[in-house]
């Protein structure tokens, strides 16, 4: 036990350190209308915008509010196998999709949401479902550098995701002032 709280208190010193640099910084973002997604466009297009630095913490939103109830059980109800992040229903009046981290392959991730990657891997899968829709897209990223914890990147996703409220994504509820 002792040797558990040892490693844990090494762990929140490293994301304590972490998140103080992440003061400095400066959010990317790139925009794309769902109507044009392809495999090409995302390679041409969506790619380059996309760092090749590993820690990203990431939000994916709409430019405007857009209710998908009725898109998503119609696309449910023929694709019930779809592994799509969990719904969160409540938040259906958010302008933002989901919020998301990853320590290694930004680009991979991004690709999967938009539907170009694994069908057994749960991603938004924007392609499948939203193309016809013809929203308006923006993946704002924050590119942490040097991030060597885990721990950082989950807590500011939590933390996101709890202020953000997105209609995708399961994610701690924590309780913030």
């Amino acid at each position: 036990m002792k040797k558990a709280i040892k490693h844990s208190i090494e762990e929140l010193e490293l994301a304590k350190f972490d998140l103080e640099k992440c003061l400095n910084t400066k959010s990317k973002s790139f925009k794309f209308n769902t109507f044009d997604l392809s495999l090409n466009y995302f390679d041409e297009n969506i790619a380059s915008n996309i760092s090749p630095k590993n820690s990203v913490v990431y939000i994916i939103k709409m430019s405007d509010s857009y209710d998908l109830t009725e898109v998503l059980n119609k696309y449910k109800s023929s694709d019930a196998n779809i592994k799509l992040p969990q719904i969160n229903k409540e938040n259906f009046n958010s302008e933002v999709l989901y919020v998301g981290s990853v320590q290694n392959n930004f680009k991979g991730r991004i690709k999967q949401h938009l539907g170009f990657g694994s069908e057994s891997t749960y991603s938004l899968k924007l392609v499948k479902w939203a193309k016809k829709e013809k929203l308006d897209i923006v993946i704002e990223h924050f590119v942490l550098e040097n991030t060597s914890s885990v721990i950082t990147l989950r807590l500011i996703e939590n933390i996101l995701a709890n202020i953000l409220k997105p209609q995708f994504g399961k994610h701690d509820k924590i309780k913030t002032k």
